[in-house]
């Protein structure tokens, strides 16, 4: 993703989000852009902390995920 690509996230830092990890899972966006070298320096669009705990990485933005918690 290139830079200033936040501008055109379509969820904010702590927007609510449902993410696709098996199952839908709730969370809270927690990070644009996310660069992790294990996972290969892939660019994540977004980072999300799952009400459980867990932290997921969102491969990429579209209309299928992450999706909005209604």
């Amino acid at each position: 993703m290139a830079v200033g690509a936040v501008a055109a996230a379509r969820f904010g830092l702590e927007a609510r989000v449902a993410c696709n990890c098996g199952t839908w899972e709730p969370g809270a966006v927690v990070g644009h852009d996310y660069t992790d070298e294990r996972l290969d320096g892939q660019v994540y669009p977004y980072q999300v902390r799952l009400d459980d705990g867990r932290l997921f990485c969102v491969p990429a933005d579209d209309v299928r995920a992450p999706a909005p918690c209604l």
